[in-house]
């Protein structure tokens, strides 16, 4: 089915504009490609995380409210607290 598109304005260069258009779609798929090719290479990398993360006492996630998430940033106001649950995620 052939694509119409019907503008009042005479002055619009409407195959340019299409064109322009395609053309800056097509760089987008070019590197979104190269960004999912370098993901999956990251992520053969990294081999993924094998074990289970164990999170300190007091720390539950998904956050699940609001009231959940201003529980935890408090929580993280603990200098030690704060470094106990990034170094438990590790992988």
């Amino acid at each position: 089915m052939p694509l119409c598109i019907c503008f009042v304005c005479s002055d619009v260069d409407i195959p340019g504009t299409l064109l322009k258009i395609f053309s800056l779609l097509e760089s987008l798929s070019a590197t979104q490609r190269q960004h999912t090719i370098t993901l999956n290479a990251i992520e053969r990398q990294l081999g993924g995380c094998a074990e289970e993360v164990t999170l300190p006492d007091g720390i539950t996630l998904p956050l699940k409210s609001e009231k959940d998430f201003t529980d935890l940033e408090a929580k993280l106001c603990d200098d030690a607290l704060r470094k106990t649950l990034v170094s438990s995620y590790h992988c």
